[in-house]
């Protein structure tokens, strides 16, 4: 009996352990919205995110709505170090009644952990889960460009400019006319993201004019890319200003 006592025990200790001692790294890095409690009782939720960095500082988006703030996370306590604020975009009421319960969360959380590899945000009547968004081994569609005065919004389709980031490092692009490769690196705590070509790595296929225009473009704003942002369903591309170069969209039908 004391066998089997000690075993469960351990069991035990151990799926706590899993549980509850979580390192602040293990948080670090932009996580998907999955489900929303309160007092207990599922509400609706909209595409929403949270990014995470190393240094307790937050940003996220609502679906209406950009936000940042910062809390102090140690173990599996929260502490709010600054209020959240956020831009000030109106949507239809549904979606302002979930940011509002959102915001709420996020404002008041006091508790965070690591449960089958979800996050779990809680405050004293709302409990949240999350699931972390990874940009890697995606096909990213072209639906906006900067074209250096303002950025232009595309129609995906399914032969529109994509990349694609995989896990070694090196990324494959289809420019709307030509297929290249590059390399990159990107550091997730602070979300930036770097580009390089490989020389000679590239069809040669010619088209119209604006055809072109759109390749050298999409290229050049690919390579100079600095930084990323993720949301849910959204890859944005951004320079060392915080300009919007690239908005790269998930699309699972092509």
């Amino acid at each position: 009996m004391k066998k089997i006592f000690y075993k469960l025990f351990t069991i035990a200790f151990i799926l706590g352990s899993m549980i509850s001692c979580s390192s602040k790294e293990n948080f670090v890095g932009t996580w998907k919205l999955l489900s929303l409690e309160k007092d207990g009782v599922a509400q609706q939720i909209s595409k929403s995110t949270l990014t995470i960095f190393s240094d307790g500082t937050f940003s996220g988006n609502s679906s209406v709505n950009d936000f940042n703030g910062s809390f102090k996370i140690e173990g599996n306590s929260v502490t709010k170090n600054s209020a959240l604020i956020s831009t000030k975009m109106s949507g239809p009421q549904v979606l302002m009644e979930f940011e509002e319960l959102y915001f709420s969360l996020l404002n008041n959380a006091s508790q965070i952990s690591l449960e089958n590899d979800k996050m779990i945000l809680k405050s004293k009547n709302l409990v949240a889960k999350f699931e972390k968004l990874d940009f890697q081994n995606k096909k990213w569609f072209l639906s906006g460009i900067n074209l250096g005065d303002a950025v232009e919004m595309k129609e995906v389709l399914e032969n529109s400019p994509y990349v694609i980031f995989d896990k070694n490092s090196t990324f494959s692009a289809f420019t709307g006319l030509n297929m290249v490769q590059g390399d990159f690196t990107f550091a997730e705590d602070s979300q930036k993201l770097v580009t390089s070509k490989k020389d000679g790595i590239s069809t040669l296929a010619f088209g119209a004019p604006e055809d072109v225009q759109l390749e050298e473009v999409f290229l050049k704003n690919l390579y100079d890319a600095k930084k990323y942002s993720l949301k849910a369903d959204e890859l944005i591309l951004l320079n060392e200003n915080d300009e919007v170069l690239l908005i790269l969209t998930e699309n699972l039908l092509f």
